[in-house]
């Protein structure tokens, strides 16, 4: 995986490997490339700061030391400490509460209470991330330190 940012358009691109045949707008400021078997091979954020909450510096960097992950470990047995920590964006409406997760494009759910959209939220995200996991099976993944 690649991630490039341009701060002259506030782009950022996660490019995971493939030749993109298909894209797909998510909402006006993200869009995902697809192969022809479907597999997300890029994504886009357009307004990445504002849009997606996601934060650069220069010093970020690759680190080619980083540490070979199998997929299997990486995904499905979970980080140690046993919870990842996500920003969500809740809106409320006069139906009940909408809720995002800004860091994993897409992830939506909703709920009548706001502790109901958290719940349900909560689920979408294991959801997603087995999504992922499904996406990157066979892959080699690398896990890498970044400085923000």
């Amino acid at each position: 995986m690649r991630v490039k940012y341009f701060a002259d358009t506030d782009t950022a691109l996660v490019e995971f490997g493939g030749t993109p045949v298909e894209t797909r707008e998510l909402d006006e400021n993200i869009y995902v490339d697809l192969d022809a078997d479907g597999h997300v091979v890029s994504l886009t954020i357009e307004h990445a700061q504002r849009s997606a909450g996601m934060e650069f510096s220069m010093s970020t960097r690759w680190v080619p030391e980083a540490r070979v992950v199998n997929a299997a470990e990486r995904y499905t047995e979970g980080p140690s400490g046993g919870s990842m920590r996500y920003r969500i964006a809740l809106h409320q409406s006069e139906e009940g509460y909408s809720v995002s997760v800004p860091g994993l494009p897409g992830c939506w759910s909703q709920g009548a209470t706001e502790s109901e959209a958290i719940t349900n939220i909560t689920d979408a995200i294991r959801e997603y991330l087995a999504v992922v996991e499904d996406q990157l099976r066979g892959e080699e993944i690398r896990e890498i330190d970044v400085a923000v």
